[in-house]
């Protein structure tokens, strides 16, 4: 016996009244939009909004839809506590942002160096006011340099590097532009290129992962 097809109807014009973009989305997958308005971090607009795209996040339920079993999403708080093993930092606390899309960490006196005919990025983690600074100098051979926008809508060339983010006892690869976070509050800024697919966000609490 065949079921009863539930349908889903949208209004596209009254929602690209309010969200330009979104006539892009296809009403079939893209029903539900998560999008923070007011955030530190990259955005696309000039005008300072996210701009809605293929690069963000739509909970469609289409895995579940096709059968798949969906992977179970880790909560994490608006502010965590992580480790940065490549670095040398066992605990650090990090900005946990849905609003910004890539990953940020406060570095200074950032330049290239040569060494043996090699350029290598020369820079200072953190700062002598943070309790973890220790002035001394990295030197990484894996980097490249990118304009990024942020959330005060200047943008500006920044050098970017991969490092290992411990958090929960996993490991991952996060891509970060390096720049000068003194007028920040946390040191480490995490968005949603790290979270998506991985973790939802409570902005209600704080440190869920050191509690785990």
């Amino acid at each position: 016996m065949r079921g009863k097809t539930n349908w889903l109807h949208i209004d596209i014009k009254s929602l690209s009244e309010k969200l330009p973009d979104a006539r892009h989305a296809s009403p079939s997958k893209r029903s539900l939009l998560d999008v923070n308005e007011h955030c530190e971090g990259e955005h696309n607009n000039a005008d300072g909004t996210l701009r809605i795209g293929s690069d963000y996040s739509y909970n469609d339920g289409s895995e579940s839809m096709a059968g798949k079993k969906s992977s179970k999403k880790i909560t994490l708080g608006r502010r965590e506590k992580l480790a940065l093993p490549d670095l040398g930092i066992k605990e650090i606390d990090a900005k946990i942002d849905t609003g910004a899309y890539t990953a940020a960490l406060h570095c200074q006196d950032m330049k290239i160096i040569t060494r043996k005919g090699t350029q290598l990025l020369q820079f200072r983690l953190l700062d002598p006011s943070h309790p973890g600074y220790e002035r001394k100098l990295y030197k990484i051979g894996d980097f490249k340099s990118k304009l990024v926008k942020s959330s005060n809508g200047k943008s500006e060339q920044r050098f970017v590097i991969k490092s290992t983010v411990r958090i929960l006892e996993q490991d991952y690869l996060v891509e970060f532009s390096l720049t000068d976070r003194s007028a920040m509050r946390y040191p480490v800024l995490l968005g949603r290129r790290f979270l998506k697919k991985k973790f939802v966000v409570d902005v209600a609490k704080v440190n869920l992962a050191s509690k785990s």
